[in-house]
This record gives C-alpha cells, structure tokens and sequence, in this order.
C-alpha cells in the first residue's frame, strides 16, 4: 500500500509541475525605449509621436488626438481602426471594448487587458495609448514575427 501512496504522490507532483510550466507569455511588451516585443523577438516600434512601426520602419498605424481630445488609432492610410477613450479603455471601429490599460506598477509598467479583464501584454508607463493599439495591431495582422 505504501508503494501505491508513493506512485500516486508521484504522479500527482510531476502533473503539477507540468501544468506549472505550461504558462502563455504576454502578446505584447512595449519597452522603455518603444521596442515592441512578441515572445521575446522585436517585431516593431513605436514613438511618443504615436507612430507604430513594424520591424521594417513602416508605419502601419498612428495614434491622432481626435477634437474631443481622446485619441484614434488608424492605419497607414487614415482609415479609423479604434479610438481611446480618456479612462483608457480601447474600443474598435465598430465600439467593442478591446483593451484597458492599467495603471503603471512600481517598475513603470502598465498591464494590457483584454474585455474580460485576462492580462494580454506590456507597456511602459510612457507608451500607454501607443501600446495598447500595439497590442491591437498584432491581433489585427499589422505588426507581426517576420
């Protein structure tokens, strides 16, 4: 009977284990210095311009203040993708709650989350609008690993 207690403790701890290191990295980092990262590889970058750039240095995207002075996202060609309102929250074209961007922890970052509230990403304090519509431009296709 000890044996089978001994197996089963066993089993029981390499699962926990295994599911312990079974853990999804954030879609999205944004660094301090605009790097945008996807499971450790640059994939692009964006400015305090708002300008978000793929790997290549094209812009794909551009974060504009709006004359209500909250901010849109469109794409290389002026197409509105989304909009920013002033409690942080990003909506898309069609005014889906997307994103929410926290408030910065003590080491200047910001936690990304999606509508239901599950952390997505990333960004630094000083990226919040830019790295939320970062994160949107991944899910959309527009900045991607090359």
């Amino acid at each position: 009977m000890k044996n089978v207690a001994k197996i089963v403790s066993l089993i029981l701890f390499s699962t926990t284990l295994l599911f312990a290191q079974n853990y999804k990295k954030p879609a999205v980092t944004v660094l301090s210095d605009g790097s945008v990262m996807q499971a450790g590889v640059k994939i692009g970058t964006v400015d305090a311009e708002g300008n978000i750039m793929d790997i290549k240095g094209k812009q794909v995207a551009k974060v504009v203040e709006d004359p209500n002075h909250e901010f849109d996202l469109v794409d290389n060609v002026g197409n509105k993708m989304g909009h920013i309102m002033s409690n942080g929250n990003f909506k898309d074209s069609q005014g889906k709650k997307v994103y929410l961007v926290e408030k910065p922890n003590a080491k200047g970052e910001c936690a990304i989350k999606d509508g239901s509230g599950k952390v997505v990403g990333f960004t630094h304090k000083n990226y919040k609008r830019q790295g939320e519509c970062a994160a949107y431009c991944v899910e959309c296709g527009l900045l991607k690993k090359e």
